[in-house]
């Protein structure tokens, strides 16, 4: 009976183990190994002198405002820069050349104006990170700047939006109106009713945002159309018919 409960036990350690690992592997639900990563354990950017997954987008203290706003005790500077953006005889909104909270902290990686290890709070002080590069890696960096600046590939869009879905705009039932081909949203999200059914966006403070369509917590399962930190999976254009009824 004793050996039976050793063995059950044996057992169940077994199991504990294995899920933990699990836990600890990049996969569609964590930013645990993914491109988001960038301390050591990172899949594009691992940095050499800071193992902390977090610290390079929060800090528990000393957060700086983004627009007033110190809600995502943010650590790393806002992009300040001035763009190009997106226009059309279709659409019905103005995207702002300068964009604020939200947006504003995303293109701080991507618009390469930030370097992206220079942090705000890393044990106490003002720390800037120092990173190798992997083989996973599909963008360039200047290196020579300090913390590393992007300047070109995949994740990289500059300052030159012209040719990206415009984000930084007021999305309300008065655009939805005027546009006629937009789902009418509600209060801060919008949901999609025909064929995105079942699929809720975020709008902050009534406004579409990067975050809207996309989580940068969530890496997705690209075998299964679920494309890298989308909110949902894209299959048969779902994500996109949340908001627009085609």
């Amino acid at each position: 009976m004793r050996k039976i409960l050793v063995l059950g036990l044996a057992g169940i350690l077994v199991l504990m183990a294995i899920g933990i690992a699990m836990a600890l592997t990049a996969g569609p639900t964590t930013i645990y190994g993914s491109y988001h990563d960038l301390s050591s354990s990172g899949k594009a950017l691992t940095a050499t002198n800071v193992n902390q997954i977090c610290v390079f987008c929060h800090t528990p203290h000393s957060g700086l405002a983004l627009s007033g706003d110190y809600a995502y005790l943010w650590n790393r500077w806002a992009s300040t820069t001035t763009y190009q953006t997106y226009t059309s005889s279709t659409m019905n909104a103005t995207e702002p050349s300068t964009m604020s909270g939200v947006s504003a902290i995303c293109l701080s990686c991507h618009d390469g104006s930030v370097a992206i290890g220079v942090l705000n709070n890393v044990y106490g002080q003002n720390f800037t990170a120092t990173f190798t590069q992997t083989a996973n890696s599909n963008a360039s960096y200047n290196t020579s700047t300090p913390g590393w600046k992007m300047t070109a590939g995949l994740p990289f869009l500059g300052t030159d939006l012209r040719n990206d879905h415009p984000v930084g705009f007021t999305y309300d039932s008065a655009l939805a109106a005027a546009d006629g081909g937009l789902q009418t949203p509600g209060t801060n999200s919008v949901t999609g009713t025909t064929n995105g059914t079942g699929i809720t966006l975020t709008l902050f403070n009534q406004k579409l945002e990067c975050a809207t369509c996309h989580n940068v917590h969530r890496p997705g399962a690209t075998t299964t159309g679920d494309f890298p930190f989308l909110k949902a999976s894209n299959n048969n254009s779902s994500l996109c018919l949340t908001c627009h009824l085609k």
